[in-house]
């Protein structure tokens, strides 16, 4: 049988390989989104540079510049994941206060760039979500520090 000091080594050594992992693979697919994004951006404009409409604003352009913004505003969320995963790494402790604020994000942003992918209630239950976790980070935000420095100080 394995000493309790090996067998805590062996999991942790397991556990950062996989957060390791999912690191590599959020960074794979923020560079992936990045590219959609720009093709997506070249795809709009040239399609409206070659049709002599780029000045006027159409129902096609407003929805790819929604989806446009809705890539950006994924890709910051995933570089809030990315932050997570990095404190992760270095403190074995997740931080509370960046995974309410990465809450809080995403929800709006399925809310404000992504409604009609989503029905009505699915949109109500995001930003119901969104609201409450806000309520969270502003009347407990000065707790989740200290917890955290806390946690960082040990």
């Amino acid at each position: 049988m394995k000493q309790p000091k090996q067998v805590i080594e062996t999991t942790d050594m397991l556990v950062s390989i996989y957060v390791f992992g999912i690191t590599v693979l959020l960074v794979t697919y923020m560079m992936i989104n990045l590219i959609r994004w720009v093709a997506s951006f070249i795809q709009v404009n040239l399609a409206a540079i070659t049709s002599g409409e780029f000045f006027e604003i159409t129902a096609s352009q407003d929805l790819g510049e929604t989806k446009i913004l809705h890539a950006i505003a994924i890709t910051l969320v995933l570089v809030k994941a990315y932050r997570i995963l990095i404190e992760y790494t270095k403190s074995h402790h997740i931080n509370i206060k960046l995974l309410v604020e990465i809450c809080i994000i995403s929800s709006f942003i399925e809310v404000i760039f992504n409604y009609a992918g989503h029905s009505m209630e699915i949109n109500l239950l995001f930003g119901l979500f969104g609201v409450i976790n806000l309520f969270i980070y502003v009347f407990w935000y000065d707790k989740m520090v200290k917890i955290w420095n806390q946690k960082i100080s040990r």
